[in-house]
């Protein structure tokens, strides 16, 4: 998934500093995530699926959840 650069506006509605960092945030914990699942997708290839299944269930979990976590929070603080 790729992000686009965030501009000063959306669909006429102004885009903020903390709209920013979230985006930023959601950036960095997105790629975090692809990486891991970029190695899983290697081991999968290479029939190493014991591994392929301890990185999904220990870091690829943790980093997806913490990706989902970043947009939770920016979706709560959007109903302020």
């Amino acid at each position: 998934m790729r992000f686009r650069h965030v501009s000063r506006s959306w669909k006429g509605k102004s885009v903020t500093q903390r709209d920013r960092d979230y985006y930023h945030a959601l950036s960095k914990s997105w790629q975090a995530f692809s990486v891991v699942r970029d190695q899983n997708a290697r081991w999968m290839l290479e029939a190493q699926y014991d591994k392929a299944k301890n990185g999904l269930v220990n870091q690829g979990r943790e980093r997806f959840k913490h990706a989902m976590d970043v947009v939770n929070e920016w979706k709560e603080h959007e109903k302020e």
